[in-house]
């Protein structure tokens, strides 16, 4: 049975990471405003990109969990 601490960190981190990349969208400048000290979002990146890629590993196994049960299953 798959593991209810695993489900809950895929969900937990697509929120963390779906709030990076909302932090992202609305801290990056459009071409007529001015950008004062920099783009703060460059620093929301350097955490998501390595997050991002945990979370993809971790949705992969997962689903490939659930779909050799399936398999499983009808045999």
């Amino acid at each position: 049975m798959m593991k209810k601490k695993q489900i809950m960190i895929l969900l937990i981190m697509g929120i963390i990471i779906g709030g990076f990349f909302y932090i992202i969208n609305i801290s990056t400048f459009e071409p007529h405003m001015t950008g004062g000290n920099g783009n703060p979002a460059l620093l929301f990146m350097i955490p998501t990109v390595p997050l991002y890629v945990y979370f993809s590993i971790l949705l992969y196994t997962t689903f490939y969990y659930f779909l050799v049960k399936i398999v499983k299953m009808r045999s």
